[in-house]
């Protein structure tokens, strides 16, 4: 619409898949059509454009509920986990659950908030790295990002899988490679592992990078690293 903001909290509360696409798609370039049994299909310009409009309307009710874009991000207090948490409270597609079919508990990745409060810190950074560091307010400097886990979707543990980093069972591993579907248990699995295995890469690559073995407290018996170790390897 003419005059209309396009980032402000209202816009976005009310922004349809065919707005977004028309906004887009300038900067996406066009797919070739493939074609089956002789008929073409066209691949469309923005895949999952609804549930990317849909997204975009939880976040633009979650800013507009708390003043703005910016008051959201200050409510973080300078965190990044609670970060994270804020927008896995406020928007329910970021609320990345899953339950454990065995036992009926719940498992909490927060892959996306968790990307997003990376992303808003990585942002800024670059941002106050520039000309305009003395003028603009910086209220994601994150003073515990190390805090964060991976971010466990499904391309992480395909290349610890291909680096011999995890192992999977026969049936699983023949599932995968069939490209099916993984859900359930094997889902939950998967992606734990993905978080532990790379808190446990952390932990080597800081022996090797600090040139010591690990030290008393430096990471729990399930293989956690702490905080000080993880800001001593972020340093270096």
């Amino acid at each position: 619409d003419a005059g209309a903001y396009l980032l402000s909290p209202s816009f976005l509360a009310e922004i349809s898949p065919h707005t977004l696409s028309a906004w887009l798609a300038p900067g996406i370039p066009s797919r070739p059509a493939t074609f089956r049994g002789g008929a073409p299909i066209v691949r469309p310009r923005l895949p999952l454009c609804a549930t990317r409009a849909h997204l975009l309307r939880e976040l633009g009710v979650a800013a507009d509920a708390a003043g703005g874009a910016l008051p959201l991000v200050r409510s973080a207090g300078g965190s990044a986990v609670a970060m994270a948490a804020i927008l896995a409270d406020r928007l329910p597609g970021f609320r990345d659950v899953l339950t454990d079919p065995r036992t009926g508990s719940k498992v909490s990745f927060y892959k996306r908030a968790q990307i997003a409060a990376a992303d808003l810190w990585a942002s800024f950074r670059c941002l106050h790295a520039g000309r305009y560091s003395s003028r603009v307010e910086n209220p994601c400097d994150f003073g515990d990002l190390e805090e964060l886990t991976t971010f466990a979707d499904y391309r992480v543990p395909q290349l610890l899988r291909e680096e011999g980093v995890l192992m999977y069972s026969v049936d699983l591993a023949r599932d995968v490679d069939a490209k099916k579907e993984i859900s359930g248990v094997e889902e939950v699995l998967i992606r734990a592992a993905t978080v532990v295995a790379v808190e446990r890469l952390v932990g080597a690559i800081g022996t090797v990078v600090l040139g010591e073995g690990d030290d008393e407290g430096a990471t729990s018996q399930t293989g956690e690293i702490s905080a000080e170790r993880r800001r001593d390897i972020a340093r270096r």
